[in-house]
């Protein structure tokens, strides 16, 4: 018989320790196997997450900058643009000829001229006759008219101011004639209407100083960049209270938009290098219900330079959501809807030649394009807003509902980090904002006004890219404020700008408000349609 080997009481505690520990092993393990699996499931979001981020980045750089729109998105986010698009249509009617057997279509090229306003500038009429016998005129003319330019003129004012001998109270005395051509600049060798073509080149075609300075020494004459700096700061004096009195009409209206754009300022040179500083240039301007203004300013993107230009009057206040617009004691913010519809066609680009027909993102795309579809009408139909602000609360109103109840249903299920998720959680996070728009008929769905004159600073900026003081930074900022005021206001800006100088450097106690682009006496002389 065999026999079987017997089990000691030690033996058999050591194999329960070790059934112990091999459980506590395995125990051990499976929790780190779990963790493991909750971090890979964090990376590849984090991974996803990232490519999103990737492709909206190439896109931005590689990719067309406009959004392919339909008709409608055309007509709401690039008005400009598609106005001009119908109006080339309607000027150039494709022809279509058949040549054999192929088809060309010929477009017939629009006349200009012939909707040139001939009142606004010099004409020059020639006469071509035959001066011979026998020939009668019939009084039927052929016309042919071309546009003629004449190149720019520079011409040396030579002023001699006579020195008079005469008796006065039986004494030889010396008298000096009365000078009646006086530079309204001063002791400036230009005049000013040089500087003010120098300064509209600047603001208006956004040509740097340096490179007008080029422009002056191709026709060899030797204006230099500091010397026309130095001017346009010294003359900013005379045109100083007209700026005063749009910065008071804007910060004295109850409608104003606002938006911003980064400036580096130079502050000087100290041991080979240079001091630099980062502005903003802040863009503010009136709404609807006022005559069109816009005041430019500098200073940093705090809380602080909003309230010390726009001061603690009681507004709406048009905005992109900035941290700084918000919470400003007796301001109420309306929120920009294209920034909110930004965040959702983000999502769209990130994913690049993906099939994105059926994803969840287009449904808040086609509600915001509804809304602008809904107010357009309502804007384009209404005039009075007071019937603008009923429309909108009876047909508006319901598609923005809407709009946030799908937020609130779609927002636990989407990826907090995901494009997605942090479009859907800006968009409720700026819910109370957007709804704002529903308390006065004069407020705005977007701030593209707003944007579209800040964009002015930005294209300039490219040319001349910063500011060597905070003080031509402000002069800057002034020229730009009085010339695209002018221009909103239908007046030439240039001549408007001749005009001020003359004025307020010739004559004293003048009150800027006779000034101001918008006044009667300004648009009589200067506003293109008064002048028809």
């Amino acid at each position: 018989m065999e026999k079987k080997e017997l089990i000691t009481k030690e033996s058999y505690d050591e194999l329960l320790n070790k059934l112990a520990n091999l459980t506590e092993e395995l125990a051990n393990t499976n929790s780190k196997l779990t963790s493991t699996n909750k971090e890979l499931v964090e990376a590849n979001l984090e991974i996803a997450r990232l490519k999103e981020l990737l492709k909206l980045r190439q896109m931005e750089m590689f990719a067309r900058k406009a959004e392919q729109k339909e008709y409608l998105q055309l007509s709401l986010f690039d008005e400009t643009e598609l106005l001009n698009a119908q109006y080339k249509l309607e000027q150039d009617e494709p022809k279509e000829i058949i040549v054999g057997e192929h088809k060309r279509v010929i477009k017939k090229a629009s006349n200009f001229i012939n909707e040139i306003d001939e009142s606004l500038f010099k004409k020059e009429i020639n006469h071509m006759t035959i001066d011979k016998e026998g020939y009668r005129d019939i009084n039927s003319d052929e016309i042919v008219k071309t546009l003629k330019y004449v190149p720019e003129q520079y011409i040396i004012q030579e002023t001699h101011i006579h020195i008079y001998e005469t008796i006065k109270n039986g004494e030889r005395t010396l008298v000096r004639a009365d000078n009646t051509l006086k530079n309204p600049l001063g002791k400036t060798a230009i005049s000013s209407e040089l500087l003010s073509h120098v300064i509209y080149n600047k603001v208006v075609n956004s040509l740097p100083l340096y490179r007008q300075e080029k422009e002056f020494q191709l026709k060899n004459v030797p204006l230099t960049r500091q010397y026309l700096s130095n001017v346009i700061i010294k003359s900013f004096d005379l045109i100083k209270p007209v700026v005063d009195e749009i910065k008071n009409y804007i910060v004295n209206s109850e409608i104003t938009r606002s938006d911003e754009t980064p400036l580096t300022v130079i502050k000087g040179i100290k041991n080979n290098s240079k001091e630099r500083q980062n502005y903003f240039i802040w863009a503010f301007s009136t709404g609807h219900g006022y005559n069109p203004a816009t005041y430019y300013a500098v200073g940093d993107r705090s809380r602080d330079t909003l309230v010390s230009n726009l001061g603690t009057n009681k507004r709406y206040l048009i905005s992109d959501g900035y941290d700084s617009y918000l919470n400003v004691p007796n301001i109420t913010n309306i929120i920009c809807m294209v920034h909110v519809r930004r965040k959702f066609t983000d999502v769209i680009k990130s994913l690049g030649n993906k099939n994105t027909q059926n994803l969840a993102v287009n449904k808040y795309i086609d509600m915001i394009s509804e809304m602008y579809k809904v107010d357009h009408n309502i804007t384009n139909k209404y005039s009075d807003y007071e019937t603008i602000k009923e429309k909108r609360l009876e047909e508006l109103k319901p598609i923005m509902d809407s709009f946030f109840e799908s937020i609130d249903n779609d927002i636990d299920i989407a990826l907090p980090r995901s494009l997605f998720g942090k479009a859907l959680s800006f968009a409720k996070n700026m819910k109370y904002y957007l709804y704002n728009i529903f308390l006065d008929g004069r407020l705005e769905l977007d701030n593209n006004e707003s944007e579209r004159k800040i964009k002015s600073i930005v294209i300039g900026r490219k040319n001349w890219m910063f500011s060597f003081t905070e003080n031509g930074a402000i002069v800057t900022c002034a020229y730009y404020s009085l010339l695209k005021t002018a221009i909103e206001n239908n007046i030439n800006p240039e001549d408007y700008l001749i005009y001020l100088f003359n004025e307020f450097g010739s004559k004293n106690n003048l009150n800027p408000i006779d000034y101001l682009p918008w006044s009667k006496n300004i648009q009589l002389m200067f506003s293109k349609k008064s002048s028809n």
